[in-house]
């Protein structure tokens, strides 16, 4: 019935402080959401990394 969208920036200066610093936070408002009658659709949850050098991309990225 409503939609709501709900957005976390989090910058980092390696890809293994990214990976732990998105998987605490995700942690974090998932309980938020629980404690406040909220859900969060997994499914339609996307992870966006954005980064001003010029290398390849860690595909296996896990959170």
């Amino acid at each position: 019935m409503y939609a709501d969208d709900t957005s976390l920036l989090i910058s980092t200066h390696n890809v293994t402080s990214l990976s732990q610093s998105a998987t605490e936070e995700l942690q974090r408002v998932q309980q938020w959401f629980l404690d406040n009658g909220l859900s969060l659709n997994t499914n339609k949850t996307n992870f966006i990394r954005f980064s001003y050098l010029n290398n390849s991309y860690d595909h296996s990225l896990l959170i």
